[in-house]
């Protein structure tokens, strides 16, 4: 996921990387790309309630689960670490739904069929 990073750099401007001086301007634009989530959540076997524990929502399939050694989500799904559903609640209509993407400041509902860990 990609956005656009804006900084505005007050007084004498601090060296930021990607920026020179001869290109200098009070409002400069980066890109950057996230590719280091580095989330750990232990789950137990059963049912666990989980979030993310950022402001950005997240596919299960971008998720790694380690039990002994690391699988992606349909691999544990494959090996029977866990069910491969994830459950979060539909506020609008008021039931659970299957979730692919986890959304900032919700909880959602996953049963491991083993203690595991959940990395982002």
């Amino acid at each position: 996921m990609k956005k656009i990073l804006w900084i505005l750099v007050i007084a004498l401007a601090i060296p930021i990387v990607g920026a020179s001086w001869t290109e200098w301007s009070p409002w400069q634009t980066f890109t950057y790309e996230r590719t280091d989530y580095n989330f750990s959540i232990d789950v137990s076997e059963k049912w666990n309630m989980i979030s993310i524990p950022w402001n950005e929502s997240i596919s299960k399939y971008d998720l790694t689960i380690v039990y002994g050694d690391s699988y992606t989500w349909n691999e544990s799904v494959d090996a029977g670490i866990l069910m491969g559903f994830v459950y979060g609640w539909d506020t609008e209509i008021q039931c659970y739904e299957f979730i692919d993407v986890l959304e900032p400041d919700r909880g959602y509902w996953i049963w491991s069929y083993y203690n595991i860990t959940v990395k982002g």
